[in-house]
């Protein structure tokens, strides 16, 4: 029966067919049914710690069984095979991504219907491990300046949501939980570096350090500028100035601002140069370092205050001592004046366009001729000059030739005067210049205050020797002193006594043109020649001629047409002594 419900009783009546059955009908005992509902059993598999995992990592599955009986029984299943043992748990720490993991029950339980039963399926969620790393960056950089401020960052790989960063300094533990570390007090050879904490799915390790950065840190320098200038800061007006700057801490390729009077000038160069400065002007530069640990990054020249001076010309003018007229053989000294020629001008001066002297603002010299020309070119160190030389003005020398002085003395009336009779004698004079200086004499000694052209007396005895001296004031009078003639005065009481003739000696014709005869008898003469001397009344010499004796005979043609002006004069005739004087007329 399957229709029985709890309670039933069921017996059965046995009718005995054996032999001897007594009673052949026998009754069983009743059978009280106990009907139990049906039970379906159930299993449900449960993963710790979880079906999402990290590779290998291990993972226990158990099973947690419902109308699972006493003893119930556990088949275990990966992927669909049979794997595990008769257990309520499952390990494995082998799954990879995608692996099932099943448990089917066997109940025991009474009325189990059915008797097994499977889990739902556990898909397996691996995930590879992960490795955290982090990097770290300095910002500016690893290199710096001392004193800069740098902000090391963190990068973090496989850190997960939110990681977390532990910053070390040389070891020693720094900042806070934070991406990044700011410090402006390093110090050389300082090293930072970041310790990240992952909570990454699966990271292994969970920790990770940065690889170290070691700082370099640099000394601040400091830039400076230093201006030279060529030719220097005082100039002639128009001059090319090139200014060069010099650099200390300039960095590798530093750049430079020319300034002038403050306004910006030039190009980006070390060198600035000008031509139309004027006095007064400031040049300055201004140079920007590209050096590292430059503080502060600029730095400006001294300023250089230009000194323009106006250009000058240089001048020379010569002038000579005595002059430029002088006397053959007189020293002349030329003397140069000049203007602009600076502290140490040179001299070269020139004769007839040859050098000649030293250099020096003299040159003297004593042996100049007429027509020379004496210059100088001036060679000037003065600054600013527009032109080196100048040349002078050319001196021609008129060189006068040596003078002799030389003075004759004439007498009027005459020498042959009576005696108180009034004579004067008179001086003429050559090479005297403009206002000689005259001396009478008489017999050898100065006549007191006779110091005229002409000498007037009247208490000349017989016998006297008039004579005078003459100083020339000519410049070129060499000497500058002479002495006259001597004329011997003949005093007697006739004025037509001339003085004894011997009675054989006669001149003819008396008066004549210039042409005369002298002819005459000397039978006593010591000697065979005879001296004839004409002289005018002023006794000046006008013809002489030593005449030859024949025998003592003496006869002498004279022609003074060309040489004498019309008047009268005296014929001397002289053997050692005058033998006599005779006078003629000469009439034209």
């Amino acid at each position: 029966n399957s229709s029985l419900a709890n309670g039933d009783i069921v017996t059965c009546v046995l009718t005995s067919n054996a032999n001897c059955a007594s009673p052949t009908t026998a009754t069983a005992t009743n059978t009280t049914m106990t009907v139990n509902s049906l039970v379906t059993p159930s299993v449900s598999v449960s993963a710790n710690p979880g079906n999402t995992i990290c590779s290998g990592t291990s993972v226990t599955f158990t099973a947690t069984p419902t109308n699972g009986g006493s003893s119930p029984s556990y088949q275990w299943k990966l992927n669909g095979s049979n794997v595990g043992s008769n257990s309520t748990t499952y390990t494995n720490s082998s799954l990879t991504n995608g692996d099932v993991v099943t448990c089917v029950l066997t109940s025991n339980a009474n009325c189990a219907s059915p008797t097994t039963a499977t889990a739902t399926n556990t898909t397996m969620t691996v995930n590879s491990l992960v490795t955290p790393s982090v990097s770290v960056s300095a910002n500016p950089g690893s290199t710096i300046c001392s004193g800069t401020s740098v902000t090391f960052t963190a990068t973090p790989t496989n850190g997960g949501n939110s990681p977390s960063y532990q910053w070390k300094l040389n070891g020693s533990n720094v900042g806070s939980n934070s991406t990044t570390y700011t410090n402006s007090s390093l110090a050389n050879g300082d090293v930072v570096t970041c310790v990240l904490t992952s909570n990454a799915n699966c990271a292994s390790p969970t920790t990770a350090t940065a690889t170290n950065t070691t700082m370099t840190v640099n000394a601040l320098v400091t830039p400076s500028v230093s201006v030279s200038v060529n030719p220097g800061s005082t100039i002639c007006s128009g001059a090319s100035v090139t200014f060069t700057a010099t650099p200390t801490n300039g960095g590798s390729s530093p750049s430079y601002q020319w300034k002038l009077n403050g306004s910006n000038v030039g190009s980006n160069s070390t060198t600035y140069s000008n031509s139309s400065l004027a006095s007064g002007d400031v040049v300055t530069c201004v140079l920007t370092s590209n050096a590292n640990c430059a503080s502060p990054a600029t730095a400006t020249a001294t300023s250089t205050t230009m000194i323009v001076n106006s250009l000058v010309t240089p001048s020379i003018s010569i002038a000579a001592n005595p002059g430029n007229i002088i006397c053959a053989g007189t020293p002349d000294t030329f003397t140069a004046s000049i203007t602009n020629g600076g502290n140490t001008p040179t001299y070269q001066w020139k004769l007839n366009g040859v050098n000649a002297g030293a250099s020096s603002s003299l040159y003297s010299n004593s042996s100049l001729a007429n027509g020379d020309v004496v210059e100088c070119i001036l060679t000037t160190s003065a600054s600013c000059a527009s032109q080196a030389m100048d040349t002078s003005n050319d001196i021609v020398m008129a060189v006068n030739p040596t003078l002799i002085p030389a003075v004759t003395i004439s007498a009027n009336p005459g020498i042959n005067i009576n005696q108180g009779q009034l004579i004067t004698f008179t001086a003429n004079v050559t090479n005297g210049g403009t206002s000689p200086v005259f001396q009478w004499r008489k017999n050898g000694t100065d006549i007191p205050n006779a110091k005229n052209v002409s000498y007037s007396a009247n208490d000349i005895a017989d016998n006297d020797m008039i004579s005078v001296v003459v100083h020339s004031n000519d410049p070129c009078a060499n000497p500058d002193s002479s002495i006259s003639n001597v004329l011997k005065i003949i005093v007697t009481n006739s004025v037509n006594s001339i003085s004894p003739v011997p009675a054989n000696i006669v001149l003819f014709p008396n008066p004549n043109d210039g042409r005369l005869t002298l002819r005459g008898e000397l039978p006593n003469s010591s000697d065979d020649k005879v001296l004839v001397e004409i002289v005018n009344t002023i006794g000046q010499l006008c013809y002489t001629k030593q005449v030859e004796l024949y025998k003592g005979a003496l006869e002498l043609t004279i022609d003074l047409q060309n040489t004498v002006t019309q008047g009268s004069y005296f014929i001397k005739v002289k053997n050692g002594v005058t033998v006599g004087i005779l006078k003629f007329d000469i009439i034209k």
